[in-house]
């Protein structure tokens, strides 16, 4: 009886295509591939997964074709990335981003940008009749975008959100501190604090990276750079109370 051969090299493209594959499937249906990019990159990880099937299905037409030189380098190329997935790791908090200077800058536009409506009728936690906004975790990425794009619409609003205390340790500012989350855009390449800056007096009470529930008045002002004016509101505060620390990360779209 005839014995065919296998071809290793097909083998282990087949194991590695089928592996890289099923892992993605695997943080998608589970929600975790948000640790690394933004949700808009979604279809382009399902596609990236049924392209792994369509090269398993190529390769299987040459299962048994006789190599004698077997080439396994360009396999590392998704053994890299597979290490790096399984390998233990935790998400990155706002405390982990290097920073320079005064950081209660990094607010500004670069994340939401200053939009040409309101479209905070279809956001939980606005209260127009008391002029209040209760910013819940999962919205506090589009409330930021709204707060910054439509400014002077909720000054005098009470604002109450959560997010990790970082201060203004370069002191060019009067903000003393902001309630930040991490922001991502595209990948975890390009994370970024974001928050409304704050003014309180008993600001120096709190902890570098503590959690906590901020409550105060918005201010709307503006920031003139390079001849051109930018929104720069920021929040009296009335009331802060520790908090529990908010997992995950915030997106702008």
């Amino acid at each position: 009886m005839l014995i065919r051969r296998v071809n290793g090299q097909v083998v282990l493209e087949i194991i590695c295509f089928a592996s890289f594959g099923v892992l993605l499937l695997y943080f998608v249906s589970s929600g975790k591939y948000l640790q690394y990019v933004a949700p808009r990159l979604k279809p382009y990880l399902y596609f990236t997964a049924v392209t792994m099937g369509m090269w398993i299905l190529g390769d299987m037409k040459r299962l048994f074709q006789l190599q004698y030189k077997i080439h396994t380098t360009h396999c590392l190329l998704l053994l890299i990335p597979l290490l790096l997935f399984v390998l233990p790791h935790t998400p990155l908090r706002a405390g982990d981003i290097k920073r320079t200077g005064s950081q209660l800058s990094v607010k500004q536009n670069s994340y939401g940008g200053s939009t040409k409506g309101s479209v905070a009728e279809g956001l939980p936690g606005l209260d127009k009749e008391n002029h209040r906004i209760c910013v819940s975790d999962e919205y506090f990425g589009m409330w930021y975008s709204e707060l910054y794009g439509n400014m002077e619409e909720y000054a005098g609003y009470t604002i109450i959100m959560t997010g990790s205390v970082m201060t203004d340790s370069g002191g060019e500012t009067d903000y003393q501190f902001a309630p930040v989350r991490l922001a991502m855009t595209c990948c975890v390449a390009d994370l970024a604090p974001v928050g409304i800056p704050c003014i309180d007096e008993d600001a120096e009470e709190l902890e570098e990276g503590a959690w906590v529930r901020v409550e105060g008045t918005l201010f709307a002002s503006y920031q003139e750079y390079h001849g051109k004016k930018y929104a720069d509101p920021h929040i009296k505060v009335e009331k802060v109370e520790l908090a529990e620390e908010v997992e995950g990360y915030v997106y702008p779209y």
